[in-house]
């Protein structure tokens, strides 16, 4: 739902001028979670409010560093597996720390931002090795990752009208 949220916002933001759109997205979850936070409690204020938004803020962010010439540069010239490496440690820790809410966030934002920065770097500004089959499996999962729900929904009416049994 999230990531649905996400798409939207984003697609609304394709409205602006091209160099205010990610801008626009990040004031745009902003605005979300603080129109939210002035709702009475219950399921949409939990969901709309919910600090993960700020994991996609983010992205955003990381996005507009990615685009700076002398990031680029320095990405050029910088090996990018030890980022890849404390960002995935880091990630390990986070899932061991017992935490919620914004503590949640701020264990998890900086080594996935660290590690999401390194992957992207390399896949964007440094040479690619000659593609495998996990390569080809990691351009095809995300397609794989849009349509599941539909496939879910697909088999579980499949299970329903058979009267399979689930277990």
């Amino acid at each position: 739902n999230y990531m649905m949220l996400f798409y939207a916002l984003f697609a609304t933001t394709l409205l602006l001028p091209a160099r205010f759109q990610v801008v626009g997205a990040i004031v745009g979850l902003s605005a979300i979670m603080a129109l939210a936070s002035l709702l009475p409690e219950g399921s949409a204020a939990a969901f709309y409010a919910d600090p993960i938004l700020t994991e996609f803020a983010a992205g955003c962010v990381l996005g507009i560093l990615l685009r700076q010439p002398s990031v680029i540069a320095w990405i050029k010239r910088t090996p990018m597996w030890p980022m890849a490496v404390l960002g995935g440690a880091g990630l390990i820790f986070a899932m061991l720390a017992d935490a919620d809410g914004w503590l949640e966030v701020a264990y998890y934002i900086f080594p996935a931002s660290l590690l999401l920065f390194a992957s992207v770097g390399v896949d964007l500004y440094r040479t690619q090795t000659k593609p495998d089959v996990l390569s080809n499996l990691g351009l095809i999962s995300y397609g794989i990752y849009l349509i599941h729900p539909f496939a879910i929904l697909l088999v579980g009416m499949i299970v329903v009208k058979l009267n399979l049994p689930t277990q």
